[in-house]
């Protein structure tokens, strides 16, 4: 549940805070005075897009932060697999600037489809464009899947699967059933290939061994010079007379005398002698490697020819050793297919048909929930339908089968929800009959449904009532008061009859500050509230329009 909405500098809101309850919680308001922004300043923790354009003028950084408690199972193992669960509540934070915006998960930065994904477990938003999605019959597939569940969602798994498996058969037979000139080329192409690497004997890590190689060769005379002047410092002196291993041994002689005298030069003495063996074993590794350099011209040829080769293989197959070796074992594994492309197309087409065999097994089990779970969907919104004014409303379900023998991921059939709002007249299609009032019922009935199914526990409703008046706006104000049995439920409305039946009434209205335009949100109590429900019923405040109010409000609210 959404416990706190904090917003700063968004839009024309320059400050707000709220606290919200279970329940009905209604916002109203005129029209323009920034309902919109606190319905936006949701989309915006639930991952939607952010725009600079939201950012309040000569502000530099818009911030919307949401507290939410959750209980859900699903919504805490998800939480939990992302490293973001805390146990006291869930703080998502959106902060915008001219320039970005960033999301946070319990202070995690975190990305906008994470977002997406944890506000999913957390809100259901209903906003004005949706009664424009019903329209569309992907739309009812995808809302009889959802109330079927479970079973659904695992057989459309299933279907993807089969349908990427059996794509990927046909496409490799496509391939392989060429005609015979073609696949003769491409045998001798992979063919020349993978003997031109075979034949290099290339080894991992050899063109790094090579190239120091070379680099000593090159610089032969540097490194002998080297050699010999620190050979010559450790055992002659360099010309001096004393080497350096000459004088360490004089110095520890020394150290060995005067620790005699005082002990805690012991620890010295022994350092002294670590380093006189480590120096000792330095000097014979180096006077082994001084006799054993030499200069080798043949072996710089032989470098040079060598990456010369590596290099012409590099241009044609790879960045490196590595990746001429992966070219070499990807090309024969084709040649290999090519060379017996007969076999592999029986072996291909065998597979085809057991993942289509599969796919059909899947596919009708789905269209059989589909069939029986869809039109008790039909049935259940259409009760709630007729409880919201329309005793002769009637809502079916349409199911035909795709044609052709593609295999789609959606399954056999295309399902699409048909509507008839008066007695006699047979059920069409949404887009063809339903007005806009009747599309927000349709809607709202179907929210009634899906809320007594899923866990989500905040649902928003952005202006449902659209097109809705009359009797029609008391039996919408009814409905919406029930799924809010058990929810928390926030509605935007210009109907005082769903203004009536909130627990929690909040007045959106704007003022004029020093040459600015704040939006400013106040929580009415028992008298404020009948001002503007008369506001809401008349547009003024006049004895009628408040007798009018309270009698409304006493409907609801006996106490």
């Amino acid at each position: 549940m959404l416990e706190r909405l904090i917003i700063r500098n968004l839009a024309v809101i320059e400050k707000l805070d709220l606290e919200l309850n279970a329940g009905l919680t209604v916002l109203t308001g005129e029209t323009g005075a920034g309902k919109s922004i606190i319905v936006d300043a949701l989309n915006l923790l639930l991952g939607g897009r952010a725009s600079s354009d939201l950012l309040r003028s000569g502000a530099e950084k818009a911030f919307v932060q949401g507290v939410f408690t959750i209980e859900d199972d699903t919504a805490v193992n998800t939480l939990m697999e992302l490293g973001l669960y805390e146990e006291d509540a869930v703080i998502i934070t959106r902060e915008i600037t001219p320039s970005r915006s960033t999301c946070r998960i319990n202070s995690r930065v975190v990305s906008q489809t994470t977002l997406k994904d944890v506000g999913a477990y957390l809100v259901d938003m209903h906003g004005q464009h949706e009664h424009q999605s019903l329209l569309h019959p992907d739309k009812h597939l995808r809302l009889v899947d959802s109330y079927i569940g479970e079973e659904a969602r695992v057989l459309l798994q299933e279907l993807s699967i089969c349908v990427k498996r059996h794509n990927a058969s046909s496409h490799e037979i496509q391939e392989l059933s060429g005609d015979e000139r073609e696949r003769s080329r491409l045998i001798d192409l992979f063919l020349f290939q993978v003997q031109e690497i075979d034949k290099a004997r290339l080894t991992e890590g050899e063109e790094d061994d090579l190239r120091t190689e070379r680099s000593r060769l090159l610089n032969f005379e540097k490194l002998k010079s080297a050699v010999d002047r620190v050979y010559h410092e450790l055992y002659a002196g360099q010309g001096r007379g004393r080497s350096v291993l000459d004088i360490l041994g004089r110095i520890i002689t020394d150290v060995t005398d005067a620790a005699r005298l005082a002990p805690q030069l012991n620890n010295s003495k022994e350092l002294l002698e670590q380093a006189s063996y480590l120096l000792d074993d330095a000097a014979r590794d180096i006077s082994i490697f001084k006799d054993e350099l030499s200069f080798e011209p043949e072996r710089l040829e032989q470098i040079e020819t060598r990456l010369d080769l590596v290099s012409k293989l590099k241009r044609k197959y790879g960045d490196g050793i590595e990746q001429i070796l992966a070219f070499r074992h990807e090309a024969a594994a084709t040649l290999e297919r090519i060379s017996n492309s007969k076999e592999r197309v029986a072996e291909l087409e065998a597979e085809r048909g057991a993942v289509y065999k599969k796919f059909n097994i899947a596919a009708q089990k789905l269209r059989a929930l589909r069939l029986a779970k869809g039109e008790r969907l039909a049935a259940e919104a259409e009760n709630h339908i007729k409880d919201l004014g329309m005793k002769n409303a009637r809502l079916t379900l349409e199911v035909k089968t795709l044609g052709g023998d593609s295999l789609s991921t959606s399954g056999t059939e295309k399902v699409e929800l048909l509507f008839s709002a008066n007695l006699g007249e047979e059920p069409k299609p949404l887009s063809k009959i339903a007005s806009g009032g009747e599309m927000s019922r349709v809607m709202l009935g179907l929210k009634a449904v899906f809320s007594q199914l899923d866990s989500i526990p905040t649902l928003v409703f952005d202006e449902i009532d659209s097109g809705v008046g009359g009797k029609a706006a008391q039996a919408v104000a009814e409905k919406i008061a029930r799924v809010a049995i058990g929810k928390q439920v926030l509605c935007v409305t210009h109907l005082p009859q769903i203004a009536a039946v909130a627990k929690t009434h909040f007045y959106i209205h704007k003022d004029t500050n020093e040459e600015r335009t704040v939006t400013t949100v106040t929580a009415l109590d028992a008298t404020t509230r009948v001002r503007e429900l008369a506001r809401m019923l008349s547009g003024d405040e006049s004895h009628v329009a408040l007798q009018h109010a309270q009698e409304l409000l006493n409907k609801h609210h006996k106490n």
